[in-house]
């Protein structure tokens, strides 16, 4: 059951339309919007329902951009996976989907190649996506 979503977009437009088609999928959760991958983190390593026992697997979804200043998607999943390695962040928590304008095969693979990345979305975001990543995690629970 996901109890959370985070999007994580600097583009205040593509967090506007990804939150409309969260809601409009059905989804009641908590949504949370950051601007770059250093906010997003910040929030997420000093929350406790990331570190403790998940009542359920995938209990926060996280949609993450590619581009962003500050810190962009592909730093940030470097580092939520070392948080992962390291013990603090619990992976059976997260559920993560990378969600970018990309159509680079090499911007695909490289998210591939991450053990906490569940997908790749290319924007704009819609309800349809948004189900068929539920449908997967569901899937996988």
């Amino acid at each position: 059951m996901i109890r959370s979503i985070l999007i994580v977009d600097d583009e205040s437009s593509d967090r506007y339309i990804a939150s409309r088609m969260v809601r409009k999928a059905g989804l009641t959760a908590d949504i949370h919007e950051f601007a770059n991958g250093e906010e997003a983190l910040q929030f997420i390593l000093t929350r406790d329902e990331f570190r403790r026992a998940c009542p359920s697997p995938s209990t926060t979804l996280l949609f993450v951009d590619i581009n962003m200043p500050r810190m962009g998607g592909f730093e940030f999943i470097e580092r939520l996976e070392a948080a992962v390695e390291g013990g603090v962040v619990n992976s059976a928590c997260v559920a993560l989907m990378v969600f970018s304008s990309s159509l680079s095969p090499l911007d695909r693979k490289r998210a591939q190649s991450f053990r906490i990345v569940n997908g790749y979305i290319v924007k704009p975001l819609s309800v349809e996506s948004v189900q068929q990543v539920i449908e997967g995690l569901t899937a996988q629970a």
